[in-house]
């Protein structure tokens, strides 16, 4: 008779059912602790049924005099299995949360899995835990929420198949089978606020709630679901009122102060960006619908820029090339890398387009940043303006504008991207010329769709 499989088994298969097709990759996140380990071993079993390729991966924060022994267990618990194991370190850069800045590192670590899916091993007690991590915090429906199953992060998408399992029963189930792992010194240390809650306060709430982690779980799932529809309210919200991949500031003022706020927090998610709290979320819903016409309002971020321009809000990538004192040789080749722009120049030989190409051969050509004073005069109709007044006629966004290079003919300013040709310098009908063409780096943020609502 055939012996029943594992009950842990079943429900870890059924959960792989619903999401993993043969010929799929999963990736399992390995820390060496029991519940990644189990989750090895258990995906391990499936992974000939189901024919999905299985690998592991295992990120080194660095942070333990240990690090480096636990990178060499993981490797002996893979190998033997016939499972590729990929080994990364990351430097953690702590703020005020080790465990915030160590888990964003990891999550950096995961989008460049070239796999189908990550597998994480979050099982039903830390997802106890960080609800009430996230409580104490003041966190909002989203946050509150916890952690899903499944998740669309970003390039990849997150499995968590133990979500619905206490850490009790892994644990039974590694000694079951006789699984051996490795304990991280720092989870027995209470100055982390999720250790005082799981050896402190939850078993005191055990004692008087038995239940508690069905009932948060519970409570979790109402939230989980409530941040669903929010997010739908937000998509409907959001068609049609973005402009070039910016949101409209018309569309949230016409809405009521909870839903241009929830629409805000959606656009800034869509475009893969930290989310604000809600202090700042609601700071800057009121200088976005309070500034004055025509304003260009900036708030800077870590690694991102927000601006309103033209009744819009765009989301552009920090740059941290903002000298302008930088200059490269033209020697009259067609194409020119502009490593400080990270941008390509191309000049393409012409007849009585672009510049007189006589005019560029009797002083040094320069490309490079934008000079202080000077201006330009690209139509013979009107006369010699400021920079500044041409980059506004001309809706130049004010993040591109130290981002271009100018072309300098000696002293004289020659050509700008999206300006034109100084008068003086323009191409005569059938003379020789070169066109200018520039193509610089993407930095708008455009919004995404996601695949799955959390």
């Amino acid at each position: 008779m055939n012996e029943q499989p594992h009950p842990l088994l079943i429900e870890v298969e059924a959960f792989l059912n619903a999401w993993v097709k043969p010929g799929q990759r999963v990736c399992v996140g390995l820390s060496g602790g029991v519940d990644s380990t189990v989750l090895l071993y258990l995906l391990h079993a499936l992974s000939s049924k189901w024919r999905f390729t299985l690998s592991a991966i295992h990120v080194n924060h660095q942070l333990s005099p240990h690090a480096s022994q636990w990178a060499t267990w993981n490797e002996r618990l893979c190998g033997p299995l016939g499972i590729a194991l990929q080994v990364v370190k990351v430097k953690v850069q702590a703020g005020n949360s080790l465990e915030s800045a160590a888990r964003e590192a990891r999550y950096a670590v995961y989008q460049e899995c070239e796999t189908d899916f990550v597998a994480l091993a979050h099982n039903q007690d830390d997802q106890v835990e960080t609800f009430g991590l996230r409580l104490l915090r003041g966190a909002g429906v989203r946050g509150l929420a916890a952690m899903s199953a499944v998740r669309a992060h970003q390039s990849v998408t997150i499995l968590r198949p133990l979500l619905r399992v206490s850490r009790q029963r892994i644990e039974r189930y590694a000694r079951d089978f006789s699984i051996e792992w490795v304990e991280d010194e720092s989870n027995t240390n209470t100055h982390y606020l999720r250790n005082f809650l799981r050896q402190a306060v939850l078993p005191l709430v055990a004692k008087r709630v038995p239940g508690y982690r069905q009932t948060i779980e519970r409570a979790a799932s109402h939230l989980s679901d409530a941040s669903q529809f929010m997010d739908e309210v937000a998509e409907e919200d959001m068609a049609g009122a973005l402009k070039g991949g910016a949101l409209c500031v018309a569309t949230l003022e016409r809405l009521s102060r909870v839903r241009a706020t929830n629409l805000l927090r959606f656009y800034l998610s869509s475009c893969d960006l930290p989310a604000l709290d809600q202090s700042a979320l609601d700071e800057l819903l009121r200088q976005l619908l309070t500034a004055k016409e025509g304003a260009q309002l900036k708030v800077v971020l870590a690694r991102h820029v927000l601006y309103r321009f033209r009744g819009a809000l765009y989301v552009v990538v920090r740059s941290e090339r903002q000298a302008t004192d930088w200059q490269l040789d033209w020697q009259a080749e067609t194409t020119l890398t502009v490593p400080a722009l990270q941008g390509v120049l191309t000049m393409r030989a012409s007849v009585g387009e672009g510049i007189d190409w006589q005019r560029l051969t009797g002083e040094r050509v320069l490309i490079g940043g934008r000079r202080i004073g000077g201006g330009l005069r690209p139509d013979g109709a009107r006369p010699r303006r400021a920079l500044k007044q041409l980059f506004q006629e001309l809706a130049i966004a004010p993040w591109l504008r130290e981002r271009l290079p100018f072309l300098y003919c000696g002293d004289q300013l020659v050509w700008v991207p999206g300006l034109g040709i100084e008068l003086a310098f323009q191409a005569r009908p059938n003379e020789p010329s070169v066109v200018p063409q520039w193509q610089g780096e993407a930095v708008q943020v455009m919004p995404r769709q996601p695949r799955l609502h959390p």
